[in-house]
């Protein structure tokens, strides 16, 4: 899994802060878009064990779940209700760089890579391209511009 990491909120308001957008909970990990005050309610709910559905209904989510067995989701959270489906693709995308991670991926590009270039063309993407993965981590590596850092698998990211 990989994310940016530029920070926005439901009024349209992007920031230049470093935004957390993948939380690992019990050998899943959960990837979001959307606002960001949104996205840290729901990190906290899933590290708490509570129930998404118990959010105030104004909250509108979409995130990635993928676990280290079984099939990742995307999980949408809208009017205190929640619903997934399946991923039947082998890469898929959420967030406004959707459609153009999508066509990367589906022309071979590896997720990191995949983000890197909704980045180039989505006002909305950008930051710091952070790789995440169940396999042991490696060392931070640079490409190009777009420095990659890889998370261990750790309950506190």
């Amino acid at each position: 899994m990989a994310c940016d990491s530029k920070e926005s909120y439901s009024d349209g308001m992007i920031t230049s802060w470093d935004a957390w957008k993948v939380a690992l909970h019990e050998d899943c990990y959960y990837g979001f878009c959307g606002s960001s005050h949104w996205i840290t309610l729901a990190m906290d709910t899933i590290r708490n064990n509570g129930k998404l559905e118990s959010l105030s209904p104004d909250i509108d989510l979409v995130f990635l779940r993928m676990p280290k067995k079984g099939k990742p989701s995307v999980v949408y959270l809208a009017d205190g209700h929640l619903s997934q489906e399946d991923v039947t693709k082998n890469g898929y995308a959420i967030g406004s760089g959707m459609p153009y991670a999508m066509v990367a991926m589906s022309c071979g590009k590896s997720a990191v890579d995949a983000v890197k270039e909704a980045i180039k063309w989505d006002c909305f993407s950008g930051g710091k391209v952070r790789a995440y993965s169940f396999n042991k981590p490696e060392k931070k590596v640079k490409r190009l511009k777009t420095e990659v850092e890889v998370v261990p698998y750790d309950e506190t990211n």
